[in-house]
């Protein structure tokens, strides 16, 4: 009877002490924004047949680790980066244009190889924008640099549009430079299109971006 209480009491410690099987859940494939993460300088991005990690590697660096459907294994690629201010990834650094409508993400490809990737740069509110070519492992445009909170595209064309850094005019509103970029045959095109003015309380608002964006990237 000894015997027997004590094998009870020793399964019933064993299972008590036993930690609980968390389920791994799988990453998402049809997400367009950073699929959270502990680190606050990493972005995971996985659409499309494509899966990519970016974050920092030290100070001064960008890591990339990658795999389109061309690859049959995972792809490594660095670049340096000297504008780091502490967070490198802005969660909704591109603007993606349909039809009726607009949606944010962390970073954008284009087909399997061209990733559009803003990073926060030392300019207030002011982002870099890298275009790569992972295939080749070529930077096609590095600092682009625009004055917007984000990187606008029109995802029916994949066209995209920056802007210069805002200057006062009059006291009384904010005027930016706008730039409708293109990329053909591996080349980033980079041409003045218009300018877009904000009151001072109103700087960058949304609705009006939105408008004049769809025009310059038509």
């Amino acid at each position: 009877m000894k015997n027997a209480l004590y094998l009870l009491f020793l399964c019933l410690a064993v299972h008590c002490s036993t930690a609980p099987v968390i389920k791994q859940q799988p990453l998402p494939t049809d997400s367009l924004a950073a699929i959270p993460v502990n680190d606050a300088d990493q972005l995971v991005y996985s659409r499309n047949g494509v899966v990519l990690t970016a974050m920092m590697a030290g100070e001064d660096r960008i890591q990339l680790e990658y795999k389109t459907r061309r690859d049959t294994s995972i792809q490594r690629f660095s670049f340096p980066y000297l504008l780091y201010t502490g967070v490198a990834f802005p969660h909704q650094g591109i603007a993606i244009l349909n039809d009726n409508a607009y949606s944010t993400a962390s970073c954008y490809m284009i087909g399997d190889s061209i990733l559009l990737l803003p990073l926060i740069n030392h300019i207030p509110n002011g982002l870099s924008l890298y275009v790569i070519n992972l295939h080749t492992r070529q930077i096609l445009a590095d600092d682009y640099r625009t004055g917007l909170p984000q990187v606008w595209i029109n995802a029916q064309n994949n066209t995209f549009m920056i802007a210069d850094s805002r200057q006062l005019y009059n006291d009384s509103s904010y005027v930016y430079p706008l730039y409708a970029c293109a990329i053909k045959e591996n080349v980033v095109e980079k041409n003045y299109s218009s300018n877009i003015s904000f009151p001072l309380a109103a700087d960058a608002e949304v609705a009006k971006t939105i408008k004049v964006a769809r025009k310059v990237l038509q």
